[in-house]
């Protein structure tokens, strides 16, 4: 035991030498409300509660960090804004439902969000059309089993859209998630299923809320983008990050980075890729722990490799994706961007949707 909490200090101080050669680019990514030494100390204290974390591949643990750093969110198991785990030997970065209504309300365009759970004992009535109604009172006694979740945005414009999950269709959701089928006792849904409600009700809300890649704001808007893809790939078991630049890198699923034929060699995703055991990648003196710097040098290099980097999109692309929202909206399709769109250009697909979709009240 003693050999094992001697063996964790040694680690814990190998990560804050790291983390401070990492302070120049914290300071250029986070947000104006948070500063360095906070959002470091944070850190720090998230992997001292769960030394686990320091057992995963520590270039998974690096891109976890720049990811919080990025996207502004503490992952400090207090405010549920975003959590560290430790997931088949890497890393995972998820964010927690008031972290996407925090990105939300930095967005610039939301006033106010929030999300409920509703049980089988509270007043509940809702209806959707041109006078759409929702009301919700709890009830101070039982309030009994949870039967629906919901979620509200109010806009600074005036307007607003809410949203409406039954229990069946968030069990849907939960029941197909890798992450939970893997180990339905100890997953988050299994001791926090209300909380894990609301966040979807609040990430199925967010593709409804108004993008506009035009304004200043747009990469508060661009994060809460992030922060969803995040969060669905995490669900379907594949490891995503972001680089200090804010690319968002997602982990292609298995049936697409493998092969067909049964006969060929087993081929490695980025999930196993990461998994593999790197303990050399940052190298420390066995005394002092202290960083070997050439050793840090080369391992900083691999933190993110250019490979794994989102390929930058041009003007062409984003008006394309524009023209695409535009016709999804005429064609009377849902608002679903294609999956393989980087932010900017879902982003610009949102926007067409968001202008065709005005034009025609304007019409009408």
């Amino acid at each position: 035991m003693a050999n094992q909490a001697v063996a964790i200090r040694k680690e814990m101080k190998t990560v804050a030498s790291a983390l401070e050669k990492m302070r120049p680019q914290m300071l250029q990514a986070l947000p104006d409300h948070i500063t360095a030494d906070r959002m470091m100390r944070v850190l720090l204290g998230t992997i001292q509660k769960n030394p686990k974390l320091l057992e995963c591949n520590r270039a998974s643990l690096y891109s976890a960090i720049s990811t919080c750093s990025v996207l502004g969110l503490e992952p400090d198991g207090i405010m549920g804004q975003a959590h560290l785990v430790p997931f088949k030997g890497v890393v995972q970065f998820i964010p927690g439902y008031q972290g996407l209504i925090a990105l939300a309300r930095n967005s610039g365009e939301v006033k106010s969000i929030m999300a409920e759970a509703v049980h089988e004992n509270d007043h509940f009535f809702y209806q959707f059309g041109i006078n759409d109604v929702l009301e919700h009172r709890p009830v101070d006694k039982e309030r009994g089993e949870i039967t629906h979740f919901y979620a509200i945005a109010k806009f600074n414009d005036g307007g607003h859209h809410w949203i409406v999950m039954s229990r069946e269709d968030v069990e849907k959701i939960r029941n197909n998630s890798p992450a939970y089928k893997s180990n339905t006792t100890s997953s988050p849904w299994a001791a926090h299923f209300g909380e894990m409600g609301k966040k979807t009700a609040i990430r199925r809300l967010a593709k409804y809320l108004p993008m506009d890649t035009q304004k200043a704001n747009s990469r508060n808007r661009d994060r809460t983008e992030s922060a969803i893809a995040i969060s669905d790939a995490a669900d379907k078991g594949l490891h995503a990050q972001m680089d200090w630049d804010g690319n968002l890198q997602i982990e292609k699923p298995k049936e697409d980075v493998g092969t067909s034929d049964p006969d060929a060699p087993e081929t490695k995703n980025a999930l196993d890729e990461f998994s593999e055991d790197d303990k050399e990648e940052v190298e420390h003196d066995p005394e002092t722990g202290e960083i070997d710097e050439e050793a840090e040098e080369e391992s900083e290099e691999d933190v993110f490799p250019a490979d794994r980097k989102a390929k930058p999109t041009t003007k062409k692309d984003e008006q394309a994706a524009y023209q695409k929202g535009t016709n999804t909206f005429e064609a009377g399709k849902p608002k679903d961007p294609p999956s393989d769109y980087p932010v900017s250009m879902r982003a610009a697909f949102f926007k067409g949707y968001q202008d065709a979709e005005n034009a025609s009240f304007e019409e009408a």
